[in-house]
């Protein structure tokens, strides 16, 4: 069965195709990537190419020959360089290419969609399933969510008898390729702690890491406050034009609150049952970004 994955760059990208490549029955697999240079993996044919250039995807798609498609082609949702139109752009206007290339293509029969928890709306999500509401156009919603909840509507209204769609929607994840959440913690202060640990994060672990006679408590109102004051700041001082990387309204919003999920569907439909590795997850994640760093330190002595 010919597997195609778009975006080889993406963290979920390397962990698909680890796991297709333990599956004999999983060949040929391709990937997609506007700059497949790293991360290449042995029994893997590599595509340079963007899922924004209709013709040469559709031309693809029809030299390859693939049965299923893993769409895991995604901007960052902290990256504050990246616009709200550019968003849908990136994820909507890609989206609908892939779709039409896919509905063309007769070889291909199923897409599998990466999206994330945070389509749901509201800045509080306790124990929600598929059931809740997404994002509407418009709303409130950072400029990410909002392309990933309009791109979601896309990929279930594509689903048919010929084409089957469907969408997994992750949280955070850690191991191997991580460069989200434990390259976010390099640089932090390691005695500040935002919020009163009453928050529970699906797939973070909420264990004491500093005593807790060395940590300074900020509540969360005033954590908040912080993040919008210096937010604000950034917007004045470069005139609308950067927003603080780690002191934000979004990230510190994801930290202090509860963000947990049921997997009930995931069990029933797939017979889906996750690892409890989460300790040995962030250990693979903390190695792997030493591993990074050091290779970089060497290529710049060699340089």
């Amino acid at each position: 069965m010919a597997e195609s994955i778009c975006s080889a760059r993406r963290s979920s990208s390397y962990h698909i195709i680890r796991a297709l490549l333990k599956d004999p029955t999983c060949r040929p697999i391709y990937a997609l990537s506007r700059t497949p240079d790293s991360n290449l993996r042995d029994g893997v044919s590599y595509h340079a190419g963007n899922i924004t250039n209709a013709t040469a995807l559709h031309a693809l798609l029809q030299e390859i020959k693939p049965q299923v498609i893993f769409l895991t082609a995604s901007s960052k949702s902290s990256d504050f360089t990246v616009k709200g139109q550019d968003y849908l752009d990136i994820h909507v206007a890609s989206t609908k290419n892939l779709l039409a290339a896919g509905r063309m293509a007769s070889s291909v029969k199923a897409l599998v969609f990466s999206s994330s928890v945070m389509v749901f709306a509201g800045e509080e999500h306790i124990d929600l399933n598929e059931t809740l509401t997404l994002w509407e156009p418009h709303s409130k919603g950072t400029p990410y969510d909002l392309s990933k909840a309009a791109t979601e509507k896309l990929v279930h209204e594509a689903n048919c008898e010929d084409l089957r769609t469907v969408t997994n929607r992750p949280r955070l994840m850690c191991g191997e390729q991580d460069t989200s959440f434990v390259p976010g913690l390099i640089g932090v202060r390691p005695n500040v702690q935002l919020g009163d640990k009453t928050n529970f994060i699906d797939t973070v672990s909420v264990g004491d890491i500093t005593p807790l006679k060395n940590v300074t408590v900020t509540p969360v109102w005033l954590a908040l406050a912080l993040a919008s004051t210096a937010q604000w700041a950034f917007f004045i001082l470069t005139l609308g034009q950067k927003k603080p990387k780690t002191l934000n309204k979004l990230v510190v919003s994801r930290r202090v609150r509860t963000h947990t999920y049921n997997i009930d569907k995931a069990r029933q439909a797939l017979g889906y049952n996750p690892v409890p590795e989460l300790e040995n997850g962030n250990k693979r994640s903390v190695e792997w970004k030493k591993l990074k760093r050091e290779e970089k330190k060497t290529d710049l002595k060699t340089n």
